[in-house]
C-alpha cells in the first residue's frame, strides 16, 4: 500500500532524528555522499510517497553510474562505426545496450536505503550503493564475456572474428564502470593493435556471397528486396559482401510471410519465417543452416516491415556462425 508523506512534524529514521528542530532536516538530504564515505556512492529521492522517494533514490544511484561511463560508450561506438567497412547495424546496438542494461540492473541490486525521512507533503530517501560489491559484480560478468571473447578469435575464422567484435563495445562500457567504481583497469583479453591489424585484412577483401530467394509467386516485390536489404546488411557486419561477381558461397533463401487481418480495422497481422541454407560453390557442398521467425502488427506492410526488421535481423546475426561460412 503506498502512503503520502503528510505529518504534523518531521519524522526520519537517521541517528540525528531527535535532534532536529521542528522545520529542520536531516544533514545527507543536501550532502548525501559526506554522509556515506568513500566506499559507498550515495544520492537522495524525494516524492509525495515514501516508496516514490526510495525509487527515485535508486535511479539517482544509477544516473551516476551512467553519467561516468556515457562518454566512452559513444567513443566506443562511433570508432567502430568509422573503422574502415565495420558499421554498427541497429540490432548490434540493441544487443549492446541490452548487455550493458543487464548488467548494471545486476548491479544496482546490490542498492539499499539507508536512510528515510517525511517532511509535511515530501518524503525522502537515502540510497546507497557499495562501489567495491558493485565492481566486483561487473568484473565477474566481464570475465566471463572475456571468455567468448578469447575463444571466438583463437578459432581463425573470419565469421567468429565479426562476433567477437560485436562484444567488445558493451565489455568496454562495463570496464570503465568497474574503472569507476574501484580504479581498476581491466585490459581486453586480446590485444586492440592485434585486433586491428586483422581486420584490415580481413577487410582488404570480403568475400563474395550470392542470395537466391525463394518465395510464393504473389509475394510482393517489396517484401524480397526489403528481405535482401537486410541480409546484406548482415553479411556486411560479419565481415562478407553480398555480390553475384565470382561468388565463393551462396545462401539459399526461403520464406515465408503470412498476413492476418485482425478484427481491429485498419490494422494487419504479419508473421515472417525465414530459413537460410549455405553452400559453397566451388565443390558444391553444404555448409549450414538457420532460422530466423518474427511478428508484428501494423496499419500497413511498411509499418509492420519496419517492427520486424531488426528482430530478424539480430536473430540471424546471432546465428550466423551456423551457416558456416569459413
Amino acid at each position: 500500500m503506498f502512503g503520502g508523506c503528510s505529518s504534523s512534524r518531521n519524522a526520519s529514521s537517521g541517528d540525528d532524528a531527535s535532534a532536529l528542530l521542528p522545520g529542520q532536516k536531516p544533514k545527507w538530504i543536501n550532502s548525501p555522499q559526506d554522509y556515506c564515505g568513500e566506499q559507498y556512492w550515495c544520492a537522495v529521492g524525494e516524492g509525495a510517497g515514501m516508496m516514490t522517494a526510495q525509487t527515485n533514490a535508486r535511479k539517482n544511484i544509477a544516473l551516476m553510474l551512467e553519467a561516468s561511463v556515457k562518454s566512452n560508450f559513444q567513443t566506443t561506438t562511433t570508432h567502430q562505426q568509422t573503422t574502415q567497412g565495420g558499421g554498427i547495424s541497429g540490432s548490434s546496438q540493441q544487443e549492446t545496450t541490452a548487455m550493458i542494461q543487464e548488467a548494471t540492473e545486476e548491479t544496482l541490486r546490490g542498492v539499499t536505503i539507508k536512510e528515510q525521512f517525511v517532511a509535511q507533503d515530501t518524503c525522502y530517501a537515502l540510497a546507497s550503493l557499495d562501489r567495491r560489491q558493485a565492481a566486483k559484480d561487473l568484473q565477474e560478468k566481464i570475465e566471463e564475456i572475456d571468455t567468448k571473447i578469447e575463444s571466438l578469435y583463437q578459432t581463425g575464422k573470419r565469421s567468429s572474428f565479426y562476433q567477437m567484435l560485436k562484444l567488445i563495445p558493451g565489455r568496454n562500457v562495463l570496464a570503465e564502470k568497474v574503472l569507476t567504481l574501484s580504479g581498476k583497469t581491466l585490459a581486453l583479453p586480446v590485444a586492440w593493435r592485434e585486433i586491428q591489424n586483422q581486420q584490415r585484412i580481413y577487410e582488404a577483401q570480403r568475400p563474395a556471397v550470392k542470395i537466391v530467394i525463394d518465395h510464393e509467386e504473389d509475394w510482393a516485390g517489396r517484401d524480397k528486396k526489403n528481405l535482401q536489404h537486410l541480409l546484406q546488411k548482415v553479411l556486411t557486419e560479419n565481415g562478407y559482401q553480398l555480390s553475384s561477381k565470382r561468388p565463393t558461397f551462396q545462401i539459399n533463401v526461403t520464406a515465408d510471410v503470412r498476413a492476418e487481418h485482425l478484427k481491429v480495422e485498419g490494422f494487419i497481422k504479419r508473421t515472417w519465417q525465414i530459413s537460410l541454407k549455405s553452400e559453397r560453390l566451388a565443390d558444391e557442398t553444404s555448409r549450414g543452416s538457420l532460422e530466423a521467425k518474427a511478428e508484428a502488427t501494423g496499419r500497413n506492410d511498411k509499418d509492420v516491415w519496419r517492427q520486424v526488421e531488426n528482430d530478424l535481423a539480430e536473430q540471424i546475426g546471432q546465428q550466423f556462425l551456423d551457416l558456416n561460412l569459413d
